[in-house]
C-alpha cells in the first residue's frame, strides 16, 4: 500500500515587539479630521503709503510708523499632508505718525523794512480701523509628535469701520478726519503668516509674524485725492483648541 504524504504549510507572522508597534501613528494621522479653532491678539506696525494728485512732498517724504493692535478668531479645517484650509475674522487698528518740516526761504516786506522767514509744520496722527474676513491655505510642518511651525498665504477682503486724526489734503493743508462714512469703504489686503504652534490634548498655543499689504489704494475723504496703501508687519499670540 502507498502512503500519500500531505504537506500542511502554515505562515508565520511577524509579532509586533515593544520595538515595533502595530500601527506608525504619524503627526499628520494623529490630526486628521481635527477642525482648529484660535484666538489671537497682538499688534502690528505699519507704512501707510500715502500718496496724491499733486505729489506732496510731505507724503513722499515723512512716512512714518507706529503701533497698531490686532484681534483675530478664525478656523482652520485639515487636509491631506498637512495642508488646511483657514478662514475666521480679523479687527485692525493702523497708526500712522509723523512730523514735516519744510523751509519756505525768506520774503520780503517792503512796508515794513523787513524780511520774514516762513517755514511749514505738519504733524500727522492717524489711526485707521477696519474688520477683514480672511480666507486662505497653508501648511504644517512638524518638528515634533505635537509641535511645529505653519505657513499660510490669505486673500482678506477688508471694510473701513473708522478713521480719525490728522492728515493732509492736495493743499499741504491739515484736516481733521472724524466722519465715519468718509472715503472708501471697501478694499482688498494679501498676507502671509509663520506661526509656532504646540498643541496638548487640553490646546494650543501659537505665536507668529506676517505681512499684510493692501492691494487697493484706500481713498481717505470724499473730497480729496489723498490715498493710502497700507503695508504692515504684524505679531501676534493666540490659543487654540481643536473639535
Amino acid at each position: 500500500m502507498a502512503f500519500l504524504d500531505i504537506a500542511t504549510t502554515i505562515p508565520i507572522l511577524p509579532y509586533p515587539t515593544s520595538d515595533q508597534p502595530a500601527e506608525n501613528l504619524t503627526p499628520e494621522k494623529q490630526v486628521k479630521g481635527k477642525i482648529k479653532l484660535m484666538l489671537a491678539f497682538g499688534a502690528n506696525r505699519t507704512s501707510a503709503n500715502y500718496s496724491s494728485g499733486n505729489q506732496l512732498a510731505a507724503v513722499k517724504t515723512a512716512n512714518g510708523m507706529a503701533i497698531g493692535k490686532i484681534a483675530q478668531i478664525g478656523l482652520q479645517l485639515p487636509l491631506k499632508k498637512n495642508y488646511f484650509l483657514s478662514t475666521g475674522l480679523t479687527y485692525q487698528k493702523l497708526h500712522t505718525t509723523f512730523a514735516y518740516s519744510e523751509d519756505l526761504g525768506y520774503v520780503d516786506n517792503v512796508a515794513a523794512l523787513h524780511r520774514i522767514y516762513r517755514t511749514k509744520h505738519i504733524y500727522h496722527n492717524n489711526f485707521f480701523e477696519f474688520a477683514e474676513l480672511n480666507i486662505g491655505a497653508g501648511k504644517k510642518l512638524y518638528f515634533g509628535e505635537n509641535w511645529g511651525s505653519q505657513i499660510t498665504v490669505l486673500i482678506n477682503p477688508s471694510y473701513k469701520l473708522k478713521s480719525t486724526g490728522r492728515t493732509l489734503d492736495e493743499n499741504s493743508a491739515v484736516v481733521y478726519i472724524e466722519d465715519f462714512d468718509a472715503g472708501q469703504k471697501w478694499f482688498l489686503n494679501a498676507g502671509i503668516g509663520v506661526d509656532l504652534f504646540f498643541d496638548t490634548r487640553f490646546g494650543g498655543l501659537v505665536l507668529g509674524a506676517g505681512l499684510n499689504q493692501s492691494l487697493s489704494k484706500i481713498k481717505l475723504l470724499n473730497d480729496s485725492d489723498l490715498k493710502m496703501q497700507p503695508r504692515s508687519v504684524q505679531f501676534r499670540m493666540g490659543v487654540t483648541r481643536d473639535f
